[in-house]
Formats: C-alpha cells, sequence, structure tokens
C-alpha cells in the first residue's frame, strides 16, 4: 500500500504569482514511521522547548519566510531544517509528481477559466497511476488476478482546502473521471485502476505527508519563478522527481 499526499502552492499569494503549483509525495507504508520520526527530530531541532507544545504543522510558506510559529527563529537555522526535511524525502527516495499551470499564460488562452488547481490535480493523479502502472513488469501471460495482486495500491490524501469547498469539488469530479466506481455490467475501473477508489481529503495540520507535499511544492514553485534562493534546496529533490508537467504547454 502507498499513500500519494498532495498539496498545491501559489493560490494563497496575491502578487507577481506565475505559477500554480500542485505537488505529490509517495510513501510506502512501512516508510512512514521513520519518516515521521525525523520530523519529529526537526521540531525539536528548530523550536525552543516552550514553543513546542503550539507547534501545529511544517508550513512551507512560514518556515521559509521565518512567520508564524518560526517567527524570531533565526534564518540559517530555518533553511538548515528546509534541506533537511527535503533530505528526508530524498534518503527514502519518496518519488514526486507534480502539475504546473502558468497562471499568466492560462490568462491569454480561451481555457483562461478552468481552475488551476483542478488542472494541476489532474496532472498529478494522472502521473501518480502512470507511477503506479510502471512499477512492476510482468510476463504478458500472467493471469489477470495475479497481477492485479502485485500491483500497488495508492490511496490519494489531498489537503483540505478549508474554505475552498468549490476547487475540492471539482477535484472530486476529476477524480472519478480518472478512476471509476466499478459497477456491472463493465467492472472498468478506467484509466487508474491502480488508485483506490476513493479520494481523501486531510488537514494539514494532523498529516506529515501534506506537510511534505507543501514544501516541496513551494519549493518547485519558486525554482520554477527563477528564485535563486531555492536552488539548493531544489537540488536535493531534483532526482526524486518522477514526472511533471507544466500547462500550458
Amino acid at each position: 500500500m502507498h499513500l500519494a499526499y498532495l498539496d498545491e502552492s501559489g493560490s494563497h499569494d496575491k502578487k507577481d504569482v506565475r505559477f500554480q503549483v500542485m505537488a505529490g509525495v509517495i510513501i510506502e507504508g512501512w516508510e512512514f514511521i521513520s519518516i515521521e520520526v525525523a520530523m519529529g527530530l526537526a521540531i525539536e531541532e528548530l523550536l525552543p522547548e516552550d514553543k513546542r507544545e503550539s507547534f501545529e504543522e511544517f508550513h512551507a510558506y512560514e518556515l521559509f519566510n521565518g512567520c508564524g510559529i518560526f517567527e524570531g527563529i533565526d534564518q540559517e537555522k530555518r533553511l538548515g531544517v528546509v534541506s533537511g526535511l527535503l533530505d528526508v524525502v530524498s534518503a527514502h527516495k519518496v518519488p514526486i509528481v507534480y502539475g504546473a499551470v502558468d497562471v499568466q499564460k492560462l490568462a491569454s488562452t480561451p481555457f483562461r477559466s478552468a481552475q488551476p488547481v483542478d488542472v494541476c490535480f489532474n496532472i498529478c493523479v494522472c502521473a501518480i497511476e502512470y507511477w503506479a502502472g510502471s512499477r512492476l513488469k510482468l510476463p504478458a501471460d500472467t493471469e489477470s488476478e495475479e497481477m492485479q495482486n502485485a500491483q500497488p495500491l495508492v490511496v490519494l490524501i489531498a489537503d483540505d482546502f478549508p474554505s475552498k469547498s468549490a476547487i475540492k469539488e471539482e477535484m472530486k469530479k476529476s477524480f472519478r473521471t480518472l478512476r471509476a466506481k466499478v459497477r456491472p455490467p463493465h467492472y472498468d475501473a478506467g484509466k487508474s485502476w491502480h488508485l483506490h477508489d476513493s479520494l481523501y481529503f486531510g488537514s494539514s495540520k494532523d498529516s506529515i505527508g501534506i506537510q511534505l507535499a507543501d514544501l516541496c511544492a513551494f519549493i518547485i514553485r519558486r525554482n520554477l519563478e527563477g528564485d535563486p534562493s531555492v536552488k539548493g534546496h531544489y537540488d536535493i529533490i531534483a532526482k526524486n522527481i518522477f514526472n511533471s508537467r507544466i500547462e500550458p504547454q
């Protein structure tokens, strides 16, 4: 069983945002606890004891810019923890997928009314399905039941998008288009049969996987926008990026 956590970066920034990005990190079930422990150690390293009880999550924007719970924490220390968290992704060989929309280019196309987050989500879901399908190549004469038992099953867990119910509804519709319910008479899950039959939403405050996806999406977006301050951080995870796509192409 694999867990694919999804989060976006770009919709909260009001000025000079060129890219909307959604990233997914794919974590194998047995690796989860060791990743969680590593993130717990990062909290201990970064925050003084009197701040630890009020800590809720590693929010990439706050961690990188020294605001929120990280206000007053030395920049070198904060950025060191950013590198440390990305090193966790790299060391565990966590696959990363991402979809990006150039919102400035999109605004000049006939598809300018499209919801960038949903476009990014569709790209990520297709990339995760492709990743799962490429994990194990079996002989052509392998029985169907055996093949399905051998192929990985991936559960999708996306950030809850508080106060953005419209985005969630669009994502649900997109997911169901890509991963149909298995019903008679065809018993066909559609294009994404490696995915669990439902899309789940969770709070980033309760999910280290969503927090890692948020951090990766933030770094990838800033790198796409040409921000030299994230180059070193991007290089840590670049080799983990399994699939990516930018629209409009």
